[in-house]
Formats: C-alpha cells, structure tokens, sequence
C-alpha cells in the first residue's frame, strides 16, 4: 500500500524519506505530490481499484485552492480511508490551527509534526501512527459493525448489537475507552429511537381515520402508547449514555456535538444552545457552528443575532477557502442569510430605512452595520458559486438581491439579465428585474418587462403582485414600490 507525501520542498521531502527510512517503512512506495488536491484524487484511485493507503503526510497550504481542511473533509467521506494516518508536516502548528484542524477529524489518525523536528524524532511519530492504525482498526470495525446494525433498522438488533459494544469494550479497553464506548452507546440508542419513531406516524394517521367506537380503536390506542413509551425511553437512555460520555471529558468536541444534535432533536432549543456556545468557544472559526446558531436564533425569532451569525459562517467558510467546502453548504449560507435580511428589512420597513434621520436610532445603525456587511459576504459565496455552475439562474438572480439591497440597481439590473439568459422564461426573476429598474427609475424599460411578465405568470398568487406592481409603474409611484418589494 502507499505512503503519499504532499510537500514542494526538496529539503523537506527528502528529510521525510530518510524518516520514513529510520522508522523502517518501505520508502518506496512514496507516492510524492504538489498538491492536496491530487493526493485526494491519487487516494480515492487507490480505494476505487480495492486498495488502501497507509499514511498521508501534508503541510497545510491554507492558500491552496484544495488545503488541509478539503483534504481532511475527503478523506472523512470515505470510510476506507478512516484509518489512514494523517501527518500535518509543518511550521505552523499553533494551538489555533490545530484545534480548527482537530474539529474536522472525528476517524483519521493524525498528528502534527514540525519541521524543525530532527530525523529521529520524526521517524518516531511515523512509527507511533503506523503502530497506532493497527490497533485503532478495532475500534473502527465496531463502529461500523454498530452502523451496519443499525441501518438494518430492526429493533431486535439493539441487545446484540449493546452486547458487541461490551465486548469489544472488555477486550481492547485501551483503543475502545470508557469515552468512546458511552459515546457509542448513545448514538446506537439515538438511532433506534429515531427507527422506531417513524412506526408512530401510521398508527395516528389510522386513529385519525375511525371513531372511538370502532373496535379496533383501543388496540390501536394501547399499542402507539406502548411505542410511545418505548421511543422516550430509548431517548431517555441515549441521553443518560450522552452525558456519562459528557462527564468522562467535558471538552470533548465529538460529545458536546452528540448532545447538541440530541436536544435539537428534542426540541429543546436552549439547552442545544448551551452546547453550540461551548463547541464555538472551543472551535471559534468554524463555519458551521456559527451557521446552527443563526437557525436557532431564526427559531427563536432573534434575526439580528441570526444574521450577525451567519456573517460570522459565511467569514470563516471564505477564509477556510470555497473551494474546500461542499457548495450546497456554501448556498445553504448565502440562502439563509438573505432570507434573513428580509425578515430584518420588513421588520423594520424597507421604505423607511433609507431615512438619514433614522440613523439615530442605535439599535436601526447597528442592524444595517449587520445585514450591509453580511450582503457582502453572501455576495461573495454567490459568485463563487455562479462559477462552480455557470448555467444556474438562481445564483445570478440571488447575487442581483444583494446589488439591490446595496442601492447598486444597474448592477442588480445586470445581473438580472445574465439570469434571464439562462431562464429566459423565469417570470419570478423578469419582476426582479422590474424592480431593479424601477428603483433606477428606468420606468419605460419596467413597463416593457411587466408584459413579458404577464404572458409568463402563472401563478396566482404573482398575479396578485403583478397587478399591484402595474399600477405602480403606471403612477411612477416610488414609495408604493419599496413597500411592495418585501413581495420579493
């Protein structure tokens, strides 16, 4: 199996063969790479043809186009890989970047290693991790014996599947810890209560379809409460084996997850809250976590909290670099937060926000400090993504909202265009247009739209609009507009 070495110094290369070398591991099969990215496509070839990888050694290159974090992000998608050891060969191991690095990681074996370590330091740690795979193997040949299980999706499954865990608990304690154990138990139980939760919908669907006089009424009734009972207790006992794993490392990022995950599933808002501020303490430039918060400020109806964390998601996923991140998140981002923009407009009155005096108004200047800055960034994540997938209207049509919203009309009107060249019969993106022209006072031009507009509509709900917004434009009515833009 090959040992793949991502690193553009000769010296440094070299340094690391002769390691390899001290440590007693075949340098030959050293597959020597420029690039994270061609070492993830050189692993996913290996995979693909049955085999494997033993070890990938890496610098970070946060400037690379693929760098650690898309690296790590590949590798964790692809279970063959889970035990491949991961060496960070760098300079820059701050506390910072290793802890941002160590988040990504819930499988590979990895370490940092500086390169100012001598050769016989080095040779050591290779060897550590190459002895360390072997018996880490154990523990990921539980856990995916536990995912087989549970995907079968049969309640009878859960005491063999309890009694593997305690097993390999007993025979391999050291790799399979107290910690991990607790964790996994959870998890085996969270699942099966979700399993056995869907069995409930059907039974009150046919409760709903007959009278309380029927005889098989009170069977029904006896047998969803005998689920019912069957579901909380399983939540209950997933949550005891959470919080045991909570008490064995209270910091542990993979724990504090599971219980996030759990009380949002529960419903339970500011307990999963509790958790995600102890996840965004420990990890402070994760995107991700500051995206979760925003949902549940967006729950709680809190949208300037949501929008100043969705700024912060879309800031740390630009920084970590696009191109590392999944573009359905990256949409995900830019699509909450301009939904959120307009909750935050209509509330405060898109009309009158464009008022100087308002500006007095701390709590106002503050909001629209908020909503100009995430506009911004969302603006950003959109037009990467327009160039990942050049024929979607619906990038172009979104980075046109984020011109209009910035008061920039003939960009937005531009945009817009560009949108109506790929969907030229998309009636939702010709009123944005409308609007956008409109706003620029290009009345003219927004009449000729609004009869495309008409021809296109079907919709009855945009026929309402329509009708509003034609005579509007026939009256040249500004202020009737901006109050109607919250339509859009």
């Amino acid at each position: 199996m090959p040992i793949i070495i991502v690193e553009r110094n000769i010296s440094a290369l070299n340094k690391l063969i002769h390691s390899l070398k001290l440590a007693g591991i075949d340098s030959a099969k050293v597959i020597k790479l420029k690039n994270n990215g061609k070492a993830m496509e050189k692993a996913k070839l290996m995979v693909r043809s049955g085999g494997n990888v033993d070890l990938v050694i890496t610098d970070i290159f946060f400037n690379d186009e693929v760098n650690i974090f898309g690296l790590v992000r590949s590798m964790e998608k692809i279970p063959k890989l889970w035990n491949t050891p991961l060496a960070i060969y760098t300079n820059e191991a701050t506390l910072e970047n290793v802890h941002r690095i160590r988040k990504e990681i819930a499988h590979l074996p990895f370490r940092f290693i500086l390169k100012g370590s001598d050769e016989t330091t080095i040779a050591i740690i290779l060897k550590e991790m190459i002895s360390y795979k072997i018996s880490n193997q154990k523990y990921l040949d539980l856990e995916l014996k536990v995912r087989t299980n549970i995907k079968l999706k049969n309640i009878s499954m859960l005491p063999k599947t309890l009694g593997l865990i305690d097993e390999y608990g007993q025979k391999y304690p050291k790799i399979c810890s107290s910690l991990r154990m607790e964790l996994l138990r959870g998890k085996l139980y969270n699942k099966f209560s979700k399993i056995l939760r869907l069995q409930l919908d059907p039974i009150v669907e046919e409760l709903q379809g007959i009278s309380s006089d029927d005889d098989a009424y009170d069977p029904l009734v006896h047998k969803l409460q005998g689920l019912t009972d069957e579901v909380d207790g399983l939540r209950e006992k997933a949550r005891k084996r959470f919080a045991a794993a909570h008490e064995i490392d209270r910091g542990n990022w993979k724990v504090l997850y599971a219980l996030y995950q759990f009380y949002m599933d529960e419903k339970d808002y500011p307990e999963a809250k509790d958790y995600l501020v102890s996840l965004i303490k420990t990890f402070p430039k994760n995107w991700d976590y500051f995206f979760k918060m925003g949902k549940i400020n967006e729950i709680e109806n809190d949208f300037l909290g949501a929008a100043k964390n969705y700024f912060e998601a879309a800031r740390n996923a630009l920084e970590e670099g696009a191109s590392n991140m999944d573009l359905q998140a990256l949409v995900e981002i830019a699509e909450r937060s301009l939904e959120t923009g307009q909750e935050m407009l209509n509330k405060m009155g898109e009309s009158e926000i464009r008022n100087v005096a308002d500006w007095c108004n701390s709590s106002r200047a503050e909001t629209m400090r908020v909503l100009r800055k995430n506009n911004a960034q969302v603006r950003s994540i959109l037009l990467y993504a327009s160039k990942m997938s050049p024929q979607n209207a619906d990038y172009l049509n979104k980075i046109g909202i984020t011109f209009r919203r910035a008061g920039d009309y003939f960009a937005a009107a531009r945009e817009y265009h560009k949108a109506l060249k790929i969907e030229p019969e998309n009636p939702r993106i010709h009123l944005n247009l409308i609007v956008a022209l409109s706003l620029a006072n290009d009345w003219e031009k927004a009449l000729e739209e609004l009869k495309i507009v008409k021809s296109l509509n079907a919709d009855p709900e945009d026929e309402l609009v329509i009708l509003e917004l034609g005579q509007i434009l026939c009256q040249k009515n500004s202020e009737g507009l901006r109050n109607l833009i919250s339509s859009f």
